[in-house]
């Protein structure tokens, strides 16, 4: 019986133990959100949702929430957060909305909400006077074990790409990555949650793809896509769960969005209208400041490549410049390029 009682407890011990380097808790403090919380810890608040379902119903202060084992890389990562550095007051003036306060001053409305609580059961009437928070930009080392790792572009992947193989947001990925340019470079390394390989979402080429925008519903999504809540769900398991949320990219199927917005629209074809042929001279200036590379470095042009966002927005506009040169040569118009 004592043998029995010792193993019943060794195990319960594991058991504390594994879960304890598996899980941690959080008490959540006054204005802080789950986006807030994900970004402190390095997860994304999909795990935290996973974790917390009621959480999706609102945080409230002193709650206490579950969350899931850092799945980054231990190296220390510096990352930047908003902070409330003072606050604005305000007074409504006719017509204004939460919508149009939060546009003027550069901020959502739930931030507005946050530190207005009454605004959450009480509508904005002329006059109000209310509390606009101001942030500051910090930079904040963190030290989290195994949350995030690095990751290598890819031929083609964007933005999008890399969020939907690792299940966040366009805006969580930039978080994640301060430094990021606009264009991903092949080869470039950046930080992505660490979740397990069979994780990973693959994008199917059959399938098209859509960005979830800010105030969109299933409803909107159903009006423009034409796909009920179900179909939704069903091309993009764990969308039940989690909800939508801005940035989200969902699969849908290929052409959908051009299929109905096309709909009965009457189409004209340009090429048939083109009259003058004559060569044209084009002329374009672009910031590549080529004295500051060494050109016979490989790497060293590679590197600025990634560092400068200037340059790598000019080779990117060149590129698009000579398409579509390519494109006028194929409809019989001649051009000199001047760069």
């Amino acid at each position: 019986m004592i043998k029995l009682w010792i193993a019943g407890l060794g195990l319960f011990m594991a058991v504390q133990l594994t879960w304890s380097q598996e899980y941690r808790t959080h008490r959540v403090k006054a204005g802080e959100t789950i986006e807030s919380i994900a970004s402190n810890y390095m997860v994304t608040p999909f795990d935290i949702y996973a974790l917390n379902p009621d959480a999706k119903a609102g945080l409230q202060p002193e709650t206490m929430i579950i969350i899931p084992a850092s799945r980054i890389a231990k190296t220390p990562t510096i990352i930047e957060k908003q902070e409330v550095s003072g606050f604005k007051k305000h007074k409504v003036r006719r017509k204004e909305t939460l919508y149009s306060i939060a546009r003027n001053y550069n901020i959502s409305v739930d931030d507005i909400k946050r530190h207005n609580r009454r605004l959450y059961s009480e509508n904005l009437r002329k006059g109000d006077r209310i509390q606009i928070p101001q942030f500051k930009t910090v930079r904040v080392t963190n030290t989290l074990e195994n949350t995030i790792k690095t990751y290598k572009v890819l031929p083609k992947e964007g933005k999008w790409r890399v969020a939907y193989k690792f299940g966040i947001t366009v805006d969580e990925l930039e978080r994640l990555n301060p430094s990021l340019a606009d264009t991903l470079q092949v080869g470039q390394e950046i930080n992505v949650p660490n979740i397990a390989d069979n994780e990973i979402l693959e994008v199917d080429e059959d399938f098209g793809y859509y960005t979830v925008l800010p105030k969109e519903g299933f409803y909107r999504l159903k009006m423009k896509l034409g796909l009920e809540q179900e179909e939704l769900e069903e091309l993009n398991p764990g969308l039940g769960e989690s909800g939508l949320k801005a940035g989200m990219v969902l699969k849908v199927p290929k052409d959908i969005e051009s299929e109905i917005e096309l709909k009965g629209v009457e189409k004209t074809p340009l090429s048939a209208m083109l009259k003058n042929f004559s060569t044209k001279r084009v002329a374009v200036m672009l910031p590549f400041r080529l004295h500051r590379i060494d050109l016979d470095s490989v790497q060293e042009a590679r590197d600025v490549l990634e560092r400068d966002p200037y340059m790598s927005i000019s080779v990117d506009f060149h590129s698009g410049v000579l398409m579509a040169l390519d494109s006028a040569r194929s409809l019989g118009i001649s051009t000199k390029l001047d760069v």
